[in-house]
């Protein structure tokens, strides 16, 4: 009787921990529609976008088209995090998610109108 315990203990041990690791990833991965129907989750599946898709070279309508065009309008994005001040003509800046009273931003950036780098930035 005990030596059924211990494996079904075990399997049952190792079903949550493989199921826990399966919806993690899954919670991360990104897709067009989670980009743009969960904006407090973007931040989790930045990386993943980063990964799967070659965001650096876009174009900027190859970025709209791909995470829609709620990005930030105006003139500029001041960053609080880095102390810098974004030119939104050069730059274009999303809406990844918060924590505590910070609102965190995706500032991907525009040479010759294609994405030449990333950084990220707070605003508070």
């Amino acid at each position: 009787m005990s030596k059924r315990f211990c494996w079904i203990f075990i399997i049952v041990y190792f079903t949550v921990i493989f199921s826990f690791l399966y919806f993690n990833h899954v919670s991360h991965e990104f897709s067009p529609e989670k980009w743009k129907n969960q904006p407090e989750s973007r931040e989790k599946i930045t990386e993943d976008l980063f990964e799967s898709y070659e965001v650096i070279g876009m174009t900027k309508s190859e970025v709209t088209a791909l995470l829609g065009d709620d990005y930030m309008k105006g003139e500029y994005f001041i960053d609080n995090l880095n102390d810098k001040t974004y030119d939104l003509k050069n730059n274009i800046v999303y809406y990844i998610g918060s924590y505590l009273l910070e609102r965190i931003y995706l500032i991907l950036h525009l040479e010759d109108g294609v994405v030449s780098g990333y950084t990220y930035g707070v605003k508070t």
